[in-house]
């Protein structure tokens, strides 16, 4: 996975209270609990699961590989191409700062499933896997891209329902693109969606993200209606 820009990081930190604003952690939100555990060595499912990948790896394009290595990008802003080249952090402050701390809480958590099982990536698992891009150093499962797309989907459609639909194809091409990089198995990617959905759940409890939720999606509606 690819760290914040250190532009947007500061522009999502800014403010006095920001990087204090947690809405949920890893000490609420178990993902061992509700993930089942990656494929073991050499099982049939592994070898699926390398095989999806030296697939995708096989078919795809200098254009595709390309594109991939675009959706590496962890924020939010990824959904521009849906929502238009205005969707921005430096047009929508208060947007980015929400998002920010969503972000930041859904790493956190996801870190502690990572930490569980240590999944090696397919190119360390591999060498006929050949990443497009950088070959990220962190655990495999679940996928941090394909969680926070699926996160960033989820708010994003409460906030714009009119757009479910484009917003959530978009999400789902964030986790598809890392295994058309190779650095991800399909597994780790439908158990960062899984994983998603219960963080998505959690942060909605917390009163402190209803309202910052509030406050981006008046800024928001507001900035795409002009």
């Amino acid at each position: 996975m690819r760290v914040l820009s250190a532009a947007i990081l500061a522009l999502l930190l800014t403010g006095p209270v920001l990087a204090e604003t947690t809405f949920a952690s890893r000490a609420g939100v178990d993902l061992a609990r509700v993930l089942p555990p990656p494929p073991a060595e050499e099982s049939e499912a592994q070898k699926l699961d390398l095989q999806a990948v030296l697939d995708a790896q096989a078919g795809r394009s200098a254009e595709q590989a390309t594109a991939a290595q675009k959706e590496s990008d962890l924020t939010v802003f990824q959904f521009a191409s849906v929502l238009g080249s205005g969707f921005s952090a430096e047009k929508l402050p208060k947007t980015a700062a929400f998002f920010g701390h969503v972000y930041e809480d859904s790493i956190d958590i996801l870190g502690a499933a990572k930490d569980k099982w240590k999944r090696p990536r397919p190119f360390v698992n591999n060498t006929e896997v050949h990443p497009a891009g950088e070959k990220p150093k962190s655990a495999s499962y679940p996928s941090g891209n394909s969680l926070l797309g699926y996160v960033y989907a989820i708010i994003l459609a409460d906030i714009l329902p009119e757009k479910h639909d484009e917003i959530f194809a978009k999400g789902v091409q964030i986790g598809d693109a890392r295994v058309v990089a190779g650095v991800h198995y399909p597994t780790d990617v439908a158990a960062g969606r899984l994983a998603a959905v219960e963080i998505a759940n959690a942060l909605a409890r917390s009163p402190a993200f209803q309202a910052e939720f509030e406050a981006a999606k008046t800024e928001l509606r507001a900035f795409l209606s002009q």
